[in-house]
């Protein structure tokens, strides 16, 4: 039976009651996780490379393949498209967390109902860079992946409804695994790339992590209906704007960093390490990468209080591994288990027999072995491990407006100021500030992040989106005034900043 019908009663009835069946499929799966003592986020969001890719790069023109036999030789499935003799780590993450195998966003049987536990964008070869990787043929770049999700996030809206998505979103996990390739598939092979002519090691991971920022926070500041146009010499070009994850709703993002890529096989066996050696010249200019993501989420958390973000230490996590194999039950460092050293394993290639004892499956991946322990410390791991917390006190949060509580930020800023809470709102003529105190969801005891204290004043953040913490330039002036202080008012993240009835 079709779902239209020239009936308009008819088509209300059927529409009305798939409606309600999405409903009760996502009230019943609510109910079963409660029951069962699942943790309770909706969905996860995986962006990324091969390292948690699930087949999106089957249904491109590509090299960067592994959708055949031995590649999955552990696997239920079989050969998926994952680059692994078995589990990825987010197939492990997302077991922890009651959402098993999450869907490849290419894959035609991704609709309705299976977009519900979320999607994985991720693709294999692919880099924060779009030029990254092209020597592989097809692959899906960052910016085509958040291009990728605003398509599924259409679909949710029609099943869910524009008033829930904010709330879904919220509390939903957004997994983020880049940079890889953006060394190895771009910046280490200049006779492919130009990237290390033009920037040294430092240089390059500003460049990459400045990227990585605006895909992640805004890309454009105009309308997402409004399209951006640019005036060359002779025509008009019209560019569709693109929003970036945080700015279409997503609040929780646990951001990998770059592991040791001087250690893995390919490049191992590319003449830079000496014998039994890692690259060291490669682990070495991975440093300015990390470190910049490790501060760009402290930052991060730090101007954004509606949000939470996470840097993930995979470099530490194999890292140990590799110190100590034995100690993890490992005998083989230093090659694959399948693969000629600096390719991929070829097809229906045998490949080794005793796979756990094996830290890597072909030159450039982990097998289900070493996933499974790197999917165990990224979920229980200390700050060492995941800073400031682990996937699974993230996991275990509400949206994040909950974790931390817009009395609680005032009432931290008034106390760096030596002034009560209450003489505070007292003050505020008509100030809308009584919103603040409400917070929908109880304070849940988070640690409370240092936030920034800038001056509020024309120059500031005030006339950007209007990013005061307080509603008007007057009221900005009001507090500036109390308070006598050169760097007077807390400037708040800027979804606050849209105006105070709009915060959560």
């Amino acid at each position: 039976m079709h779902l239209y019908s020239r009936n308009p009663i008819m088509a209300q009835t059927i529409y009305g009651t798939s409606v309600l069946l999405i409903l009760q499929f996502v009230l019943s799966s609510v109910q079963l996780q409660k029951a069962s003592g699942l943790p309770q986020i909706p969905a996860i969001f995986a962006f990324g490379d091969s390292l948690i890719d699930s087949g999106n790069n089957n249904y491109l023109t590509s090299v960067a393949k592994s959708n055949y036999w031995p590649y999955g030789c552990d696997f239920s499935h079989g050969p998926t498209g994952r680059f692994s003799n078995g589990k990825t780590v987010l197939d492990f993450l997302g077991e922890k967390v009651g959402i098993p195998d999450l869907p490849a966003f290419a894959d035609p049987r991704t609709v309705g109902l299976g977009i519900l536990g979320g999607v994985n964008y991720a693709s294999a070869a692919a880099g924060i860079l779009d030029e990254t990787g092209r020597h592989w043929g097809g692959r899906i770049s960052l910016s085509q992946q958040v291009i990728n999700f605003e398509s599924t996030l259409d679909g949710l809206k029609r099943m869910i409804g524009e008033h829930n998505i904010s709330h879904y979103l919220a509390r939903s996990i957004a997994v983020m695994s880049f940079g890889s390739n953006d060394y190895i598939n771009n910046y280490l092979i200049p006779s492919l790339y130009d990237s290390s002519y033009k920037y040294n090691p430092p240089e390059f991971a500003k460049f990459l992590l400045n990227h990585y920022t605006r895909q992640l926070l805004l890309w454009s500041v105009f309308p997402s209906y409004l399209p951006l146009v640019i005036q060359t010499s002779s025509i008009l070009i019209l560019l569709p704007c693109q929003k970036a994850l945080y700015s279409v709703g997503l609040r929780k993002f646990f951001t990998v960093g770059v592991g040791p890529l001087g250690c893995i096989p390919n490049q191992r066996a590319g003449g830079q390490a000496a014998p039994g050696r890692c690259a060291d010249y490669v682990n070495q200019i991975l440093g300015s990468y990390n470190e910049g993501l490790r501060s760009l989420v402290a930052q991060l958390n730090a101007n954004h209080p509606a949000a939470i973000f996470v840097y993930v230490n995979a470099y530490g996590f194999l890292g140990d591994i590799l110190n100590n194999p034995a100690s993890f039950g490992f005998k083989v460092i230093d090659r694959a288990c399948c693969g000629l050293g600096q390719v991929t394993c070829l097809p229906n290639v045998t490949p080794c027999g005793e796979r756990n004892q094996y830290v890597f499956w072909d030159a450039y991946h982990p097998t289900e072995a070493v996933n499974s322990i790197l999917a165990q410390r990224a979920f229980t791991g200390p700050p060492s491990d995941c800073y400031p917390i682990n996937f699974q006190h993230l996991d275990s949060l509400g949206a994040p407006n909950s974790i931390r509580s817009p009395e609680r930020t005032i009432a931290k800023a008034l106390d760096h100021f030596h002034m009560p809470l209450g003489s505070f709102f007292n003050n505020f003529e008509g100030a809308k500030l009584g919103e603040w105190a409400e917070a929908k969801e109880p304070w849940v005891g988070t640690p409370v992040e240092p936030f920034y204290f800038h001056q509020c004043s024309k120059e500031a953040e005030l006339e950007e989106a209007n990013a005061c913490l307080f509603a008007s330039q007057r009221a900005c002036n009001l507090v500036r005034g109390r308070l006598s202080s050169k760097a007077t008012v807390l400037v708040s993240y800027r979804s606050y900043s849209r105006s105070l009835s709009a915060l959560y």
